[in-house]
């Protein structure tokens, strides 16, 4: 069971209006410069560049905002959660988790060693956080993981 999380949708479309901004503002750096002198020297070009450069940036991030997205995953081997579109994934063994406590709020996975692991439900839609509770539920039972529902 693989649940796409809720992200802003807002923040990959700023970030492709931020780097069509820069290139729109790179364009006219050079054609203002061509219309005042006929010629660009080196550092007329460092600002092309630097404009280039900071477009190429964001156009980057606002696709990878689109294709890659914060999820969480439940299945027979493991839990994997993805909570940013930057960040890096977090893998819960099951052979690791000794102990899950549900509350309103939130899931804590209680490890062997380590700290615990919370995962907050705001995350989720309220439809799909019923029956993210129970998969989880149903999947700890199978492991015999003691679930606590507070």
């Amino acid at each position: 069971m693989k649940i796409k999380l809720k992200q802003d949708s807002l923040n990959s479309s700023i970030q492709f209006i931020v780097s069509f901004i820069f290139v729109l503002m790179g364009i006219w750096f050079y054609f203002d410069k061509l219309s005042n002198k006929p010629q660009i020297d080196m550092f007329d070009w460092a600002y092309i560049v630097f404009f280039i450069g900071l477009f190429v940036f964001f156009f980057i991030k606002g696709i990878i905002g689109i294709i890659k997205y914060p999820f969480i995953e439940l299945n027979t081997e493991n839990i994997t959660y993805l909570p940013e579109v930057n960040d890096f994934s977090t893998v819960l063994k099951w052979e690791n988790i000794t102990k899950i406590e549900i509350t309103t709020v939130s899931i804590l996975f209680h490890k062997k060693a380590g700290q615990p692991f919370e995962f907050y439900l705001n995350k989720l839609s309220d439809k799909i956080e019923f029956e993210f509770v129970n998969k989880l539920k149903e999947l700890a039972y199978k492991q015999n993981i003691t679930v606590i529902d507070k």
